[in-house]
């Protein structure tokens, strides 16, 4: 499950469409998670 939403962060990293939005959606997930930050 994890893996699928690192996926989903990489795509939309590479992607950057909406990407203020979907930044705050990712740090929303990783904070609900406890995920810490390794997107680059």
């Amino acid at each position: 499950m994890l893996q699928f939403f690192q996926l989903n962060w990489y795509k939309l990293y590479t992607n950057q469409i909406g990407f203020d939005q979907e930044f705050l959606a990712i740090i929303c997930l990783q904070k609900k998670f406890n995920i810490p930050r390794k997107v680059v």
